[in-house]
C-alpha cells in the first residue's frame, strides 16, 4: 500500500483516492475523490513547487481519451479545491497560472512506516479505556457536532449575478434592475450561505459564449443569467440559473416584455429555493 502524503491537517492516500482531514484525534472527515481529480491531486503533489502546465495534465491524465478537456479540467479542480475547501480567488493549495497551468503551494510529506505505527498506537491503547468513559466522552463530542465535522457544510454557496440587461436600448427590458434586486435579495436574506458576486464584476466577462472564465477566476458555483435572443420578435427575456460545475440548467423560465421586474426577481428566486431549499429554509431570511 502506497504511504501517504502529509500536508496542513490533512493525510492524502492515492491509492484509495482519499482525503482525510484531521484536526485533533476527536476530529475527522473523509473526501473521496474521484479517479481523475485524485490522479490530479498526486500529480500536482509530484511537481511541487513547479508549474504543471495544461498539456501535461493531458498527457497523465486523459491520454488517449477524446474529451472536452477544458471543462473536465476545471471540474477536476473544482472537486478538488471543494475537498480542501480551497478557493481560487484566495488559495492556500492550488494556484491557477493564467493560460498556463496550475501550482501546488504548500510543502508536503510522505509518511514513512514507522511514523504510521506510532499513529496507531494511541488508538490501541483507546481500547483499554473502560467503556463507561467512552460513552460519556462520546456523548461529549457528539452534543457539540464535533466527531465528523462537515467542510462542506461550512462552504457558502458563490453566486455570480449577470447583468440581465438586453443587446439594444430599445428593447423593453433595456434600463432594468432585475440583477441589482437580486444582489440585494441574496445579500439580505441568506448572508450565511451564500457569498454573491453582482454585475459590478460580472460585466467583466461575456454573458454570451462561454463563462468558463468567470467560473474559474472567481470559483462560482451557481450562474444566474439573462438572456436575450436578437431574433425573437417578442424580445423575450429568458432567464437562467446555470450550475457552474458542468454548465447544466437547473432551471429556467421566459418572461414577456411589460412583465414586472419585481415578479421576475421573484419567481427567479423560486427557482433557485427549488434547488437549494433544504439550505435556504434554515435561513431566517424572507425574500
Amino acid at each position: 500500500m502506497e504511504s501517504p502524503i502529509h500536508f496542513n491537517a490533512f493525510h492524502f492516500y492515492p491509492d484509495r483516492g482519499e482525503l482525510v482531514y484531521r484536526k485533533g484525534e476527536p476530529a475527522e472527515a473523509t473526501n473521496r475523490l474521484a479517479p481523475q481529480p485524485n490522479k490530479l491531486l498526486l500529480l500536482l503533489l509530484e511537481k511541487y513547487p513547479g508549474i504543471v502546465s495544461q498539456e501535461e495534465i493531458k498527457k497523465a491524465i486523459w491520454p488517449e481519451v477524446q474529451v472536452d478537456f477544458e471543462s473536465s479540467l476545471h471540474y477536476c479542480i473544482r472537486q478538488i479545491r471543494s475537498a480542501l475547501n480551497d478557493r481560487a480567488s484566495d488559495p492556500v493549495y492550488i494556484e491557477t497560472i493564467p493560460r498556463r497551468g496550475y501550482r501546488w503551494l504548500v510543502l508536503w510529506e510522505r509518511i514513512d512506516s514507522d511514523k504510521r505505527e506510532k499513529e496507531r498506537r494511541p488508538a490501541v491503547s483507546k481500547r483499554l479505556i473502560p467503556a463507561l468513559f467512552l460513552i460519556l466522552l462520546s456523548s461529549f463530542f457528539i452534543g457539540r457536532s464535533l466527531l465528523k465535522p462537515s467542510t462542506e457544510a461550512q462552504v457558502p454557496v458563490r453566486v455570480a449575478i449577470m447583468s440581465f440587461q438586453p443587446l439594444t436600448d430599445s428593447s423593453a427590458f433595456a434600463g432594468n434592475d432585475i440583477s441589482l434586486q437580486l444582489v440585494e435579495r441574496l445579500t439580505r436574506g441568506y448572508p450565511n450561505i451564500m457569498e454573491v458576486i453582482g454585475p459590478t464584476t460580472t460585466d467583466r466577462y461575456p454573458s454570451s459564449g462561454s463563462l468558463e472564465n468567470l467560473v474559474e477566476d472567481l470559483d462560482i458555483d451557481i450562474i444566474l443569467n439573462g438572456r436575450f435572443a436578437p431574433a425573437d420578435p417578442t424580445d423575450r427575456l429568458l432567464a437562467e440559473v446555470i450550475r457552474a460545475s458542468d454548465g447544466a440548467h437547473i432551471w429556467v423560465k421566459y418572461f414577456e416584455p411589460g412583465t414586472d421586474p419585481e415578479l421576475i426577481v421573484k419567481t427567479i428566486m423560486g427557482g433557485l429555493q427549488e434547488r437549494y431549499s433544504s439550505q435556504l429554509n434554515r435561513e431566517a431570511g424572507n425574500l
